[in-house]
């Protein structure tokens, strides 16, 4: 299960749980920011690089206004449409 906390702390960031262990990653590198899974990050990866557009417009489109997280700059991060 993948999920999306929007107005949590920094840095923008998804869960990956799986078999009750959890680890978060961040959203714009996918570098595991803490947790132990077992799985494989380069199997994280993989999916994140196919869905790495829809997790961040999903951060950017259900973060609260008043969040101090920010949104994720998809411009900067190269990525495209």
């Amino acid at each position: 299960t993948v999920e999306i906390f929007v107005d949590e702390h920094p840095p923008p960031h998804f869960r990956v749980k799986y078999q009750h262990l959890t680890a978060n990653f961040s959203i714009a590198t996918c570098e595991r920011l803490n947790g132990s899974l077992p799985l494989r990050d380069r199997d994280i990866r993989k999916w994140w690089q196919k869905y790495r557009l829809a997790i961040a417009s999903a951060w950017n489109a259900h973060r609260p206004s008043d969040c101090t997280v920010g949104p994720v700059d998809i411009d900067a991060l190269g990525w495209s449409n």
